[in-house]
């Protein structure tokens, strides 16, 4: 994150942001200083975000850019609903924050993906096969990459 360092950089900032919003609107700029806020790699929060996707990415055996396209299918959706399930689970994000991050997508998406994650059993073996064996294979390296950040972060 930038570091704001007198009051005349601070002034300076808002005038630019305040340009800004009425140039391009609000919504525009407050998504680009998100874009920005997320780009800090020192962030545990975004360490853990970007392991999400890249396990589960790596565990369904998709390229991490069909994640956020519309056009794929299939596997591909069975891996941006068990990111958006990590993102809900290790993160409590909000459904909003996480239809933008998967490529600006409404909240909607997020909404009934956990509302579906939740009528699904272990017992039924079509849902095991198709969606817990992927699912307990990726949360295991996520929960022992969350741990490790959590122990790093208290030191």
């Amino acid at each position: 994150m930038v570091q704001l360092e007198d009051d005349k950089q601070i002034v300076d900032f808002f005038k630019a942001v305040s340009k800004g919003i009425r140039r391009y609107g609000i919504k525009k700029i407050v998504d680009k200083l998100k874009t920005i806020e997320s780009e800090n790699p020192d962030n545990s929060q975004d360490k853990l975000k970007n392991h999400i996707i890249r396990v589960v990415c790596k565990t369904m055996s998709v390229q991490e850019n069909d994640i956020y396209s519309y056009q794929y299918r299939g596997k591909v959706t069975i891996a941006r609903n068990l990111i958006i399930i990590f993102l809900k689970e290790y993160l409590s994000l909000a459904d909003n924050e996480i239809g933008l991050l998967l490529g600006g997508r409404c909240r909607q998406v997020a909404y009934n993906t956990m509302k579906d994650y939740q009528s699904l059993s272990r017992s039924n073996p079509i849902d095991f096969n198709n969606f817990y064996v992927h699912y307990d294979n990726a949360n295991k390296h996520i929960k022992d990459f969350s741990e490790k950040i959590t122990k790093h972060n208290s030191i």
